[in-house]
């Protein structure tokens, strides 16, 4: 399994509401070429100070934020 990394993106804005994106981005060694790909896992919402957790694929829960690291 290829190693991963997660990131938070910018927050996109619509009014008072924030919302960002926990990104999974991979690096993939195949046959002398690098190939690097992300893809969104979850959305994390916050509006008024309320914060909401929106996973995008099984298995995400919201302890993976834990791992992650601001872009």
């Amino acid at each position: 399994m290829p190693e991963h990394l997660l990131f938070f993106t910018t927050p996109a804005k619509s009014g008072e509401r924030k919302i960002y994106s926990l990104v999974r981005v991979s690096a993939h060694l195949f046959m002398e070429s690098w190939w690097i790909s992300s893809e969104p896992v979850a959305l994390i919402i916050e509006e008024n100070g309320v914060w909401h957790f929106s996973p995008l694929e099984d298995g995400i829960s919201d302890d993976i934020l834990l791992r992650a690291e601001p872009v």
